[in-house]
């Protein structure tokens, strides 16, 4: 993809998807399976604490795959 066929996204100027809400069950591979179309990324979901949800990033490699 050359720049002059890429455009800006409105909602996500970043490799970087912010998450909420996401149940404790929810594991690192179910949202490999959830996202295989765009990997890689490196999800940054802390655990291991008693919250109801979770909350955390995951960061796309580039900007077209976090699109």
């Amino acid at each position: 993809m050359s720049q002059v066929d890429w455009t800006p996204h409105p909602y996500l100027p970043e490799p970087l998807l912010y998450v909420s809400g996401l149940l404790p069950h929810v594991t690192d591979a179910d949202l490999a399976r959830a996202l295989e179309h765009c990997i890689p990324f490196r999800p940054n979901i802390p655990r291991g604490g008693h919250e109801a949800t979770l909350s955390g990033t995951i960061e796309f490699r580039s900007i077209v795959k976090g699109k």
